[in-house]
């Protein structure tokens, strides 16, 4: 059976979550999750957004399950995001870098 391919235009995240006052790690973006999620359902998948160069290690793993490309760019020039998640289940936001993802035309 051939396996579907898809390409996903999205981006990833380097995210900061905190549980419970721990700051803990975690990769993010739409694209980055829609683009795992499809591979894990079989596609054979690229996804073109900002590639870090060099790969930071929380990314990494995906590289493992799609092909990634798209302009190079410094680890600090992905977007990032900083959310807590509060008691009530609600998430604030303490720190929000869109980085190089509004520049790509």
């Amino acid at each position: 059976m051939n396996r579907p391919s898809l390409l996903v235009v999205g981006g990833a995240s380097l995210d900061t979550l905190v549980v419970d006052d721990a700051p803990v790690a975690s990769p993010g973006g739409a694209g980055l999750y829609t683009a795992l999620a499809a591979a894990r359902a079989g596609a054979v998948v690229t996804m073109l957004a900002p590639r870090p160069d060099p790969m930071p290690d929380v990314l990494a793993p995906a590289l493992d399950h799609l092909r990634w490309v798209g302009p190079s760019v410094s680890p600090d020039q992905l977007p990032r995001f900083e959310i807590a998640y509060q008691p009530d289940g609600s998430l604030r936001h303490f720190d929000v870098f869109t980085g190089a993802e509004p520049d790509m035309t």
